[in-house]
């Protein structure tokens, strides 16, 4: 069994998934940042994403 990665916020049904795995069948995983001005808070759409991916929670 696969598992797969999903957000708790988002419908999966409608979104395509493939998992990245390593030779050995680990998920390869890695911790990112998000760096922008806070300038660009001010549009709606970068503030929408921002704020979505604040809040997103990863489930393995």
């Amino acid at each position: 069994m696969i598992k797969t990665l999903t957000t708790n916020k988002i419908d999966d049904d409608n979104l395509s998934k493939t998992p990245c795995l390593d030779q050995q069948g680990d998920y390869i995983i890695r911790n990112t940042d998000m760096i922008l001005k806070e300038q660009y808070l001010n549009n709606t759409v970068v503030r929408a994403f921002y704020n979505f991916m604040k809040d997103v929670n990863l489930e393995f």
